[in-house]
């Protein structure tokens, strides 16, 4: 689903104040030219399993840097993947996001409406672990079981900011890491 406004509004209000910043989105999409604007000066990373939605974004959006990635999941597995060994083993992830201090981590991707679908239990996972201190992680489509109990298991609850229509945004606190 569509982010609504309110939430877009929310995101860019949290950039703004971190502009600029090293900002990691799992997914491309029609607001993908909003987040390369919100975090002008910065670094922004797309990591896209989909090669026709990465080949429309790079030819949209000239400055996009945008990697393909491939996961090897489906949103009905979720339930045994959250406590596999296995949840960083994503095909083309570029090692060197580990060597980032990521400001700013959105979770907007792989697709996960169908169950037949990479689902998000991978990303969420690796946004946790790529998380450190100070940073801002939006996680999108909360609304869905798959998305609501892999926060609820690999994000602290005192790190949640807010919560609002599908949005949740934690903010990672050095105490806990």
């Amino acid at each position: 689903m569509h982010f609504t406004s309110f939430e877009y509004k929310y995101i860019r209000n949290v950039l703004k104040n971190i502009c600029p910043a090293w900002f990691l989105v799992f997914g491309v999409g029609y607001d993908s030219g909003l987040w390369l604007k919100s975090n002008l000066g910065g670094e922004t990373l797309f990591l896209e399993d989909n090669s026709q939605w990465l080949s429309w974004a790079q030819n949209k959006y000239a400055a996009i840097n945008a990697k393909q990635i491939r996961y090897n999941t489906k949103s009905m597995e979720w339930r045994s993947l959250i406590d596999s060994n296995a949840l960083l083993e994503i095909e083309n992830l570029p090692l060197s996001i580990f060597d980032f201090a990521w400001n700013c981590i959105l979770v907007d991707g792989p697709d996960g409406r169908f169950l037949d679908s990479p689902g998000r239990v991978k990303s969420i996972f690796l946004a946790s672990k790529l998380a450190k201190t100070g940073t801002h992680l939006f996680i999108h489509d909360c609304d869905r079981e798959l998305e609501k109990h892999c926060c609820d298991r690999f994000f602290d609850a005192k790190d949640l900011v807010a919560e609002f229509h599908r949005l949740r945004h934690y903010r990672v606190d050095s105490s806990r890491i």
